[in-house]
């Protein structure tokens, strides 16, 4: 993305010409940088949009090829050099019929190479046990369940509206990937607490011998990571400052992983564990699974 707005952006997408793509049937893009990660992630570019297109195109080239012809005619190239969509033109969460495509998803050198010098210089290149705390305010107060009353939408807080559940829910964002082969998502699941955390992560640590634990969150670690380190007796690391890819990385190359079922940074990583079948489970919820 840096070298495409240096070398190419002031001649294909210059400031005045950028124009923002979002899925639906007209009333523009009004949210195209609004929250996090989308605000901050176009304003570190300082891209502004000027224009906004919608559309209503389907995105399974592979059970149908001939939607790729489709979006060549909606989008001629001639008229739309760049395509700057306000999220990923695909299935949420992903497919089970698509996962299998995360083979085909490799790191950048530079992140492969951050990744292999953290490894030798902070766990030793031993067993270690990496694990995804989703523990942010923002996991608790964003508003992304949606349920039907009364004809209207009423939006709850991500995590909450579970804790008073008496049923749990069966979907959720990506908790397909623990609960596809049945199975309700409970508050504990999508936030687990600092008692299930270090009990699990001590259990991984045994099992496999590890001598280091790995933590990425999007919170305050520190408090965790001292606890981790007096209930499992091993080095705790992390990165900071943290960059997302990289702890991605990370996390993948770990001997087992512990992530949050309902959360998308989790579901990258245990779909490219799949991929190379190495085992990984999610708080509170006992099945491994690996999808193929």
């Amino acid at each position: 993305m840096e070298q495409f707005m240096e070398q190419l952006a002031p001649k294909i997408w210059p400031p005045g010409k950028r124009t923002g793509y979002c899925y639906g049937n007209g009333g523009g893009c009004p949210r195209m940088k609004e929250g996090n990660p989308f605000g901050p992630f176009w304003d570190q570019f300082d891209v502004n949009f000027d224009s906004y297109h919608n559309y209503v195109l389907p995105y399974e080239t592979l059970q149908d090829p001939g939607n790729a012809q489709r979006w060549h005619n909606t989008f001629p190239v001639a008229n739309h050099l760049v395509l700057a969509f306000s999220g990923a033109p695909g299935s949420f969460p992903v497919a089970k019929r698509n996962r299998a495509l995360q083979r085909y998803f490799k790191w950048s050198q530079n992140i492969t190479s951050s990744v292999n010098s953290f490894i030798r210089a902070h766990l030793d290149e031993q067993p270690f046990v990496g694990i995804h705390l989703r523990m942010g305010s923002d996991w608790v107060r964003r508003c992304l369940c949606l349920f039907m009353v009364s004809g209207c939408r009423v939006q709850m807080r991500a995590c909450e509206h579970l804790k008073d559940s008496n049923y749990g829910m069966t979907n959720m964002m990506e908790s397909p990937q623990c609960l596809e082969n049945g199975g309700k998502l409970g508050y504990d699941t999508c936030y687990p607490s600092q008692e299930a955390i270090l009990e699990q992560t001590a259990a991984a640590v045994k099992k496999i011998q590890a001598k280091a634990i790995f933590v990425a969150s999007d919170s305050d670690r520190d408090y965790m990571m001292d606890m981790l380190q007096e209930k499992c007796k091993v080095k705790v690391v992390t990165r900071m400052p943290s960059y997302e890819q990289v702890d991605l990385a990370i996390l993948s190359q770990s001997d087992h992983f512990i992530g949050n079922c309902v959360s998308s940074f989790t579901a990258i990583v245990k779909r490219d564990r799949d991929v190379f079948g190495k085992p990984s489970s999610f708080w509170n919820h006992l099945v491994e699974q690996q999808y193929q």
